[in-house]
């Protein structure tokens, strides 16, 4: 596993990109979160755009997709807003196969909105979503971080990687359709999914860069308020805007 903060605490890796590092903190890992590619997270759940469903009230007395513990959880939160439980839905086992979406066996089914709502999409299914973060269910995805030690050691090393990141990024953005086919150069069995990958980084772009948002913007405050990190003796050092701010004082 790649994307395993610990490498990066053991100097196999100097920085990593990836989610549910909160998770990683709370048990120990000593890294620090210096940036957030995605703005907003891409969990949601959607149905048939003919269901009837157009808010996160509409879920109740419905069929929902429930594919593991941490989309359970994400469900129960989405329903606490409307004052709802998980006994207010028929919670169906499920795992990653859409198929029972896809047949009308399931009415709501939860993903990404840059993965499975694609897939349903290409299927030929007119969809509804309701995008999590839209109901302030920040799940923090895509957070780029390195170790605490060296970052202290070395924090030039963090802006300049950062930096570059973030113009890569920035191009990325500027020219979509250039860096699919990059992407697919670097990974050619990819490549029959072309047209899925082209709309999949059309979804992204709007997490990425919402209008009124800076390239890489994190709010730490959110973040060390995560409920996973309360049991925390303390929550210095588990995310820092120094290295953004560097960045933006060169603007």
């Amino acid at each position: 596993d790649d994307n395993n903060p610990q490498k990066v605490v053991d100097g196999l890796y100097d920085f990593g990109v990836g989610g549910a590092l909160a998770y990683s903190q709370s048990n120990g890992a000593a890294v620090t979160v210096i940036a957030s590619i995605l703005q907003f997270g891409p969990e949601a759940f959607f149905a048939r755009a003919d269901s009837g469903i157009v808010a996160p009230a509409d879920l109740a007395g419905r069929t929902v997709a429930v594919k593991s513990s941490g989309w359970e959880l994400l469900l129960t939160a989405l329903l606490e807003r409307e004052g709802l439980t998980l006994d207010d839905i028929t919670p169906v086992e499920a795992g990653f196969d859409m198929t029972p979406f896809l047949d009308g066996e399931v009415e709501v089914w939860g993903g990404f909105l840059t993965d499975e709502v694609v897939r349903a999409r290409l299927a030929g299914l007119d969809l509804v979503t309701l995008p999590l973060y839209e109901y302030g269910i920040d799940t923090s995805a895509m957070v780029v971080y390195t170790s605490t030690e060296r970052l202290e050691a070395d924090p030039d090393l963090a802006v300049r990687f950062l930096r570059a990141s973030l113009r890569g990024w920035e191009w990325a953005l500027d020219h979509p359709t250039e860096a699919v086919d990059m992407m697919l150069e670097m990974y050619p069995d990819l490549a029959e999914e072309r047209e899925f990958h082209e709309i999949s980084f059309d979804a992204t772009m709007p997490l990425v860069r919402p209008p009124g948002s800076r390239l890489g913007a994190i709010d730490c405050d959110d973040w060390v308020a995560q409920s996973i990190l309360d049991e925390m003796e303390s929550t210095d050092g588990l995310c820092t805007t120094t290295i953004l701010e560097s960045l933006w004082a060169d603007d």
